[in-house]
């Protein structure tokens, strides 16, 4: 069984060790699809509190997830 904030750490650790990370990427950590939809379901709310963006690349369907190190740092500190 996972947990929202299970997923929101694992994707914060990822993104503050890749700096950027390929949104694809993300899901070969999934164990299933109720995995994956948490993890998107996180980075959505990161990004929405400021410790991530999503930039889109040359294609279709190409995110690139960044970790904000300042932003997130304050925001860390305030979530905490």
């Amino acid at each position: 069984n996972y947990t929202m904030e299970e997923s929101r750490e694992f994707i914060l650790d990822i993104a503050r060790k890749e700096k950027t990370l390929a949104f694809e990427k993300v899901f070969d950590y999934c164990q299933d699809k109720i995995h994956a939809i948490f993890l998107f379901l996180s980075i959505l709310e990161l990004t929405q509190q400021k410790f991530l963006t999503i930039m889109t690349g040359e294609g279709r369907n190409n995110f690139i997830i960044e970790y904000l190190s300042s932003a997130g740092e304050q925001a860390v500190l305030s979530y905490e």
